[in-house]
């Protein structure tokens, strides 16, 4: 075999090196964005669930509970190739990464019977959700920093916003759940409202940023205009921009809950992770 036989040979086996990290990236940030999603549903339900005192949503809550436990049975799987399967050059911060997140999550299940008997409040409850929904996110970023792609890291980080802003979106549910229930929103709670409106805001627009055209399209057609217009009407409400009660029939808690469930379940990040293979320049990818 020639030296430039020898090259050409090695090159391929980069590209399928680079194609097999690829296709473990896709699918790990596929599992964790389910993860995500059902996690952030738990902890909206856990929030009606706590400030009704057990009253609302216990049953709900259980059934989220459970799909929870079943997609981290996954994540973890996936975790664990990711880990043996980590580039060298970003090995050491994505492991330390999974690392964290791993101490998380075994202290998850001491989280929910802290909900189970209302030993922990509701904004103390959504903080342990939030630190371990941050960590994951986490592993996302560190994933899209292994890429040698730059179409790939382009798509990946659009993802990443994506799913940073759905997870404020996620965790302005779950403020609002709170006020709602409570049939109250204090300053605190008002002035959390409208930051987490507009930091996913900002998010969103890196994502448009970083977008493929395809991509774009595919969000613009999301989001029905008439959720939008539920839950606008029901954050003007709470942040007191027009005149109406946060306490009625039924419980605007469960109405807010309902309407930003439904605009979330909409916007789902698989749909934008399934078109990462596309966007390797590698020719085994395109071929």
């Amino acid at each position: 075999m020639s030296s430039a036989q020898q090259l050409l040979l090695t090159a391929l086996r980069c590209d399928i090196d680079n194609l097999r990290h690829l296709a473990t990236t896709s699918d790990i940030v596929g599992d964790i964005s389910r993860f995500i999603h059902v996690l952030q549903r738990e902890r909206g339900a856990s929030t009606i669930y706590l400030v009704s005192k057990g009253k609302r949503f216990k049953t709900r809550r259980t059934m989220y509970l459970q799909h929870a436990n079943e997609a981290e049975d996954l994540m973890r799987q996936r975790l664990e190739a990711l880990s043996r399967e980590a580039k060298p050059q970003a090995a050491a911060r994505l492991l330390r990464q999974i690392a964290t997140v791993w101490l998380a999550l075994d202290e998850l299940g001491n989280l929910r019977s802290a909900i189970d008997t209302f030993a922990i409040s509701p904004d103390a409850a959504t903080q342990a959700f939030n630190h371990l929904i941050s960590g994951l996110l986490a592993i996302v970023f560190e994933a899209a920093d292994t890429s040698a792609d730059l179409d790939v890291t382009r798509a990946l980080v659009a993802i990443f916003h994506l799913m940073q802003g759905k997870e404020l979106a996620g965790q302005e549910r779950a403020c609002g759940a709170y006020g709602f229930t409570h049939g109250h929103f204090d300053k605190a709670h008002r002035e959390l409202l409208n930051q987490l409106l507009n930091d996913q805001q900002r998010c969103f627009d890196t994502f448009i940023e970083f977008a493929t055209d395809e991509a774009q399209q595919i969000w613009q057609q999301a989001i029905s205009p008439c959720t939008l217009s539920g839950i606008d009407q029901l954050r003007d409400i709470a942040c007191q921009r027009t005149r109406g009660s946060t306490t009625g029939h039924p419980p605007l808690g469960e109405t807010w809950y309902e309407l930003t469930t439904q605009c979330s379940g909409q916007v789902v990040a698989d749909t934008f992770i399934k078109l990462l293979p596309r966007f390797s320049r590698s020719p085994l990818a395109r071929g």
